[in-house]
């Protein structure tokens, strides 16, 4: 059995900025994620053919916001450059992240001499050449003195720091068999969140069930049946059951371990969870996974309008049927209200649930670059077939009103090892 963190904090880290050079087709781009106020976009999904990079982009957060140590792990780094260009050009990522206010006081920065009024920024940076095998990378604190730890996000991964929570999710989503799950492969569990989203290994989801102490098992299901159930998340489910270990003693107590009820034709019917169809499974399996991870990390059960983090989610609509796809944005927003997601997808249905401001889309250039362009419109105003001429226009069109940024600097090369400083500023720049 695994025991939860002792932190009985909420998880809060938040992405701002995010700015690419040299990841594969993405030559130079600026991506904001905050909205006009300055404040935290909670909803950004991007959109854009097959092979412009999406899954690119949420990996590369993942990167960022992992140190270049773990993002090594996490990334076959030799496949992050673009191939296009001489191996002696540099694949840069830089990102800028904050935290929640809540909480404040309580959490661990490593590296800085005193709290401040106010969460700090950390802007992390991670490079690499096509033929390097790892990252090279460092983080920094922007506003505040810090003198101790000049990598704050390299120190909170390395000592596992609860607080600092980011969670991926790529299109390999299951849902494992009861009792699958064994205590170990929780040994890291900062990379075991992330790892799904860089093709390695499946979700722990469900099993979460079967790794907690009881206690907490019946916690996370409660959670969990409240977050799918009460959400509404997914029509014709209306229960759920996850049995304890101890309570599985024959092969079909292990296949009922896990069981959904559903609903249909105006009958009820239990379904072991591995037999539901890949729409339920895939939605489910991210959900279960996400809400095991944030109770592990707070160590005590968290209602999911009290979560905080940010969620990156590939293809948000896999398998889902377009009547689910029209209400799952909508649903995530009321169970999560102050969660960060970033996801992509290649429906038209997902979008009528978002604002303008929170579709980007990636579109190539005759050159070969892919750009990032803000949405034309509102989506929840537009018919079916005015969202795919605007978003899926299979000739590739430029959008209607949107322009390529100007070119940029290029950022700072992150060192491999930089002495502690000192620096002291009055506000951040």
């Amino acid at each position: 059995m695994v025991r939860p963190h002792p932190l009985t904090l909420a998880l809060r880290m938040y992405l701002r900025s995010l700015t690419l050079q040299n990841l594969k087709l993405l030559r130079d781009v600026a991506i904001s994620f905050t909205r006009s106020d300055g404040e935290i976009r909670p909803w950004t999904v991007f959109v854009g053919e097959n092979g412009l990079c999406k899954t690119a982009v949420l990996q590369a957060i993942a990167l960022a916001a992992s140190g270049s140590s773990l993002g090594s792990e996490l990334a076959d780094v030799t496949s992050l450059p673009d191939r296009r260009l001489p191996s002696s050009e540099l694949m840069l990522i830089g990102a800028e992240f904050t935290f929640g206010t809540e909480g404040h006081k309580g959490r661990d920065y490593p590296g800085l001499e005193k709290k401040h009024s106010l969460p700090p920024y950390v802007r992390s940076s991670v490079a690499a050449k096509s033929t390097w095998r790892e990252l090279v990378g460092n983080s920094r604190y922007v506003g505040v003195e810090h003198t101790r730890v000049f990598d704050p996000i390299r120190e909170a991964r390395r000592t596992q720091l609860p607080g600092w929570f980011v969670a991926g999710y790529g299109v390999a989503r299951a849902l494992p068999r009861p009792n699958a799950i064994q205590g170990e492969g929780l040994a890291d569990p900062i990379k075991q969140r992330l790892a799904n989203l860089f093709d390695q290994g499946s979700l722990i989801a469900t099993g979460f069930a079967d790794v907690f102490e009881p206690a907490q098992a019946k916690a996370y299901s409660r959670v969990l049946k409240q977050v799918l159930l009460e959400g509404n998340l997914l029509p014709g489910l209306v229960d759920l059951e996850l049995k304890s270990q101890g309570i599985v003693r024959t092969r079909q107590d292990m296949l009922d371990a896990h069981r959904f009820e559903l609903e249909m034709g105006g009958q009820r019917i239990q379904v072991p969870a591995t037999w539901l169809s890949h729409g339920y499974q895939s939605s489910i399996a991210w959900l279960a996974d996400l809400i095991g991870h944030m109770l592990l990390e707070a160590g005590k059960p968290v209602a999911p309008e009290k979560m905080e983090g940010l969620v990156l989610v590939d293809e948000l609509d896999l398998h889902l049927h377009p009547r689910w796809q029209t209400a799952l944005v909508p649903a995530l927003k009321k169970i999560f209200p102050r969660l960060q997601f970033i996801a992509t997808t290649h429906s038209a249905m997902l979008l009528p649930g978002l604002e303008q401001d929170e579709v980007l889309v990636l579109r190539q250039d005759e050159d070969g670059n892919v750009d990032v362009a803000p949405a034309p419109a509102s989506p929840s105003w537009l018919t079916g077939s005015e969202l795919f001429d605007v978003f899926f226009d299979k000739k590739g069109k430029p959008l209607r009103g949107s322009r390529s940024p100007a070119p940029r600097k290029k950022q700072p090369v992150p060192e491999k090892t930089r002495a502690p400083r000192t620096a002291a500023r009055t506000k951040r720049k």
